[in-house]
């Protein structure tokens, strides 16, 4: 549930099949977000053709809501076994890493910015430690065209770029700061960024404010490391590309079983 959209499990009456249905209101604030909306719509049927993104079945409108209706994913998102369960070893990290950079790889190609990624909008297809990874949530994604910019501050706090807070143009490569904090929180549990407020947190992230605590990574590889702190790079251009960390060491090391 969110502030303007709430998704339940449904059961198609005709086909008997599970699915989600995302329920989200047409005004917000006083103002239509039908055209927002759809935009989602139009970018879930650009990326529905990929096995790492969540498939878009049917959509439905009322007088107050547009309702999505995607495939149903049993395992949850990945939040709960990252940060609540605390389910992962690094192996199972490097498996799921891989994957979200399949999905990536494809949106980047398709010139599709997500612009919100993080452990929420990450579901798993059956519980843990079964199932395959979905990216969902194209509700901020945005098509890059080249010589247009895109300025928005947008995104969920600890996984924000320094480039939304500095209201500079973003670009493919924003997801790429994301995925660098959200290996991080699967790997630990924590935030790399994360202060006692809002403000404390965008100022560790303008500054790139990022270690290592032993406590945390006692038991990880530098391989990780590395990989994260090339994504953590303020200068956009200088991170990898979702495509770069196919091929980093780290994704590289492990035997994926």
């Amino acid at each position: 549930r969110g502030k303007f959209a709430v998704v339940k499990k449904c059961i198609n009456n005709e086909t008997k099949e599970v699915v989600a249905a995302k329920f989200i209101k047409k005004r917000r604030k006083g103002k239509s977000a039908r055209e927002e909306i759809l935009r989602e719509v139009v970018m879930l049927e650009m990326a529905m053709s990929h096995p790492r993104l969540v498939d878009l079945l049917e959509v439905y409108e009322t007088p107050s809501e547009l309702i999505l209706i995607t495939e149903y994913c049993e395992g949850g998102e990945l939040f709960h076994e990252c940060v609540i369960e605390e389910s992962f070893q690094e192996q199972d990290v490097v498996k799921l890493v891989i994957q979200i950079l399949e999905g990536l790889v494809f949106l980047h190609e398709q010139k599709i910015v997500h612009l919100d990624l993080k452990p929420q909008n990450i579901l798993l297809t059956k519980p843990f430690p079964h199932g395959n990874i979905k990216i969902c949530d194209l509700g901020f994604a945005c098509l890059v065209h080249k010589g247009e910019d895109i300025r928005d501050i947008i995104g969920t706090a600890d996984y924000v770029a320094p480039e939304v807070l500095d209201y500079e143009p973003l670009d493919i490569q924003t997801d790429m700061w994301s995925m660098g904090v959200l290996t991080y929180v699967m790997l630990t549990a924590f935030s790399p960024f994360a202060g006692d407020n809002q403000q404390e947190t965008f100022c560790n992230i303008s500054t790139v404010k990022l270690d290592f605590p032993e406590e945390l990574f006692d038991d990880k590889s530098e391989h990780c490391k590395d990989f994260i702190s090339k994504l953590l790079v303020k200068n956009s251009r200088k991170r990898l590309t979702a495509r770069q960390c196919l091929e980093h060491p780290w994704l590289k090391s492990y035997v994926i079983q």
